[in-house]
């Protein structure tokens, strides 16, 4: 089960700026991550660093050109690409479907032909792994995005309230130490100050809000008498 939609990343290689600018905007609204480059080197040197999902590539370009960044892209990354050009000449369409192009629009077009073509690319893409999941009574919790699934409800979760949940949830109804949380939540052993304690019973009481707001007594981490908590799944 996925609880998140994936979200596609586009890098926009235009060396005008207004192009890079209104597309990239357009694109943002429609749900898309957009990063941007002015040139062929530029978009290669990105390309090694960032997550890219499809390239949308001119051609006439000062520099490294788009035909010649599209050749170095085919030999490094297995990505798709769309050129957009000005440049309607067979010899350059040719070219550039022999350098790897996936597909080729014609400047100038609206945003929603250029829509269209990405999504048609989008099913050359990988699908993202689904994140691994665990479940415990009325509780769904990502692993990688740190979402918990409460019924249709759904909380983020920061790092170390992801990790203890996670403990807690593999230890349902088994009163757990400080020492344990510490360690499950910062991986930390515990020094015994007074600090640490401070540190989990708040981390405790964050998760209370967003698991069970406004449940008084909570349910699914009910208070305790003395050293620690315990986790309650509820069906």
């Amino acid at each position: 089960m996925n609880l998140t939609k994936q979200i596609y990343s586009l890098l926009i290689v235009d060396d005008d700026a207004v192009i890079r600018r209104v597309l990239s905007a357009y694109l943002k609204k429609k749900g898309y991550r957009v990063l941007c480059a002015e040139n062929g080197s530029e978009a290669l040197a990105m390309l090694e660093h960032s997550s890219v999902d499809i390239v949308i590539l001119d051609i006439i370009m000062p520099g490294m050109d788009g035909l010649t960044a599209l050749a170095k892209m085919r030999n490094e990354f297995d990505i798709p690409v769309l050129i957009i050009t000005t440049d309607d000449e067979k010899e350059t369409v040719k070219q550039a479907f022999l350098n790897g192009a996936d597909d080729y629009l014609l400047k100038p077009f609206t945003p929603q032909d250029l829509c269209e073509r990405i999504e048609a690319l989008q099913t050359l893409v990988p699908p993202e792994e689904e994140a691994p999941i665990i479940t415990s009574g009325d509780l769904s919790l990502n692993l990688v995005t740190g979402q918990i699934q409460i019924g249709n409800h759904l909380t983020n979760l920061s790092d170390a309230e992801t990790r203890l949940l996670h403990y807690f949830m593999q230890n349902p109804d088994r009163q757990l130490s400080f020492e344990e949380l510490l360690l499950a939540g910062w991986r930390r052993h515990r020094e015994n100050t007074t600090a640490e304690e401070e540190m989990v019973k708040l981390a405790i009481n964050h998760l209370r809000q967003k698991i069970e707001p406004g449940t008084e007594p909570p349910i699914h981490l009910p208070l305790m008498n003395g050293d620690g908590f315990l986790f309650h799944p509820v069906e």
